[in-house]
């Protein structure tokens, strides 16, 4: 049986092949992905020189670090502004997404930032904070603009939290003085809350105490290097509501913090002494902003004048100074703080001694000796 071969068919199907592969071919070539789209990094910076020990700015700069990473379409984070957030890792110390953040051609964005990462952080307006953990939180503010054409940004990040430290000088005392615990409380002592990534403006939510342990020989120079201090959250202290609890050789020392409105940003270093008689806390701190170091303490002179005297009534001599603090023994087992117009009655005229302790004190002059049987100056 002879089979006829139509040659125009043959021409025909394989003509219909070869369009197919030409269809198939340019096909391939014309889907593959074409990303035009670039990947957003950015740094950054802490400006900070404070004398502390509790700042930890070091992890930030540590590769593998993480923070939380906020994208919006608006550079005033309203709440209106379509939100989104990441996990930003530092890598080679630049910090990208994870997942990445691309940006399309003529696209823009700005970034904000909180550190640490968290992942509670759906909301950028409340934030939560605690100083249990003893963090050093860090907020960017404004948003910084990144766009297709620059997709690259520095942030510079603000210190969250204030700082109480406590430069406690042993000034007449023969233990070993060693600082081993702080503990703060009071009726406007917060111990959590939530901060607005953008304004910094904390929000405070749980009343509590704050207990940090430490081991600091206390001296009687003069030196910042080791002075105790602890992260807190805003607060006013009215002069009487706010206590601090100094650990000192097993002994608890409780003293009142002076009246003073503590501040985000800010390191306040409360001076003290430590004598045998206990601890006093001068009234005003020194302020000393978390991005400059510039200010040093003051050194206060300390005088301790003792007078023995058998009245009945006595009137402290005058002392002259600047910024008079300190205490008042009347001898007879009554204690008060220093005041220029304190009296004292005693229920007999037996002998006793009367012992000021003063800080900023220069000298000292007595209007009469009658009744003074002995005056020490040793230690004055």
């Amino acid at each position: 049986m002879k089979t006829e071969i139509n040659m125009k068919t043959i021409h025909t199907y394989i003509l219909c092949v070869l369009t197919c592969l030409t269809v198939v071919s340019c096909k391939d070539d014309n889907d593959e992905p074409v990303d035009n789209s670039v990947e957003v990094s950015f740094t950054t910076e802490v400006q900070t020189r404070a004398l502390t020990q509790v700042l930890t700015t070091e992890t930030l700069e540590t590769n593998g670090a993480s923070l939380s990473l906020f994208v919006a379409e608006s550079s005033t984070l309203s709440t209106d502004s379509e939100i989104a957030s990441y996990k930003a890792i530092r890598q080679n110390d630049v910090w990208k997404g994870s997942p990445s953040i691309k940006l399309d051609e003529g696209e823009q964005k700005y970034l904000y930032a909180f550190y640490p990462y968290t992942s509670q952080s759906e909301n950028p307006d409340a934030l939560n904070i605690e100083i249990a953990s003893q963090t050093d939180y860090l907020y960017s503010g404004r948003g910084i603009k990144v766009s297709y054409t620059s997709p690259t940004a520095q942030l510079t990040l603000n210190h969250a939290l204030p700082i109480l430290a406590f430069h406690i000088k042993k000034e007449n005392y023969d233990g070993n003085g060693v600082l081993q615990q702080i503990t703060v409380e009071g009726d406007d002592f917060y111990t959590a809350g939530t901060i607005h990534v953008v304004s910094g403006n904390i929000t405070r939510t749980t009343v509590g105490k704050y207990t940090g342990n430490c081991s600091v020989t206390l001296s009687a120079d003069n030196l910042q290097e080791n002075i105790p201090d602890l992260f807190c959250l805003p607060f006013s202290s009215s002069g009487s509501d706010i206590s601090v609890t100094f650990k000192i050789d097993g002994e608890e020392y409780v003293c009142t913090l002076p009246k003073y409105n503590i501040g985000q940003g800010y390191k306040y270093i409360f001076q003290g002494a430590l004598t045998s008689r206990g601890i006093t806390m001068f009234e005003t701190p020194q302020v000393v902003s978390l991005n400059d170091d510039s200010d040093t303490i003051t050194q206060s002179n300390h005088g301790i004048f003792a007078v023995t005297h058998c009245n009945a009534d006595f009137t402290l001599p005058t002392f002259g100074g600047t910024d008079l603090l300190g205490s008042i023994d009347w001898g007879d087992g009554t204690t008060e703080s220093y005041v220029s117009t304190a009296q004292h009655t005693y229920d007999s005229e037996d002998e006793k001694t009367v012992t000021v302790e003063l800080w900023g004190v220069e000298e000292v002059s007595l209007s009469t000796l009658e009744g003074i049987e002995e005056i020490d100056l040793t230690d004055f």
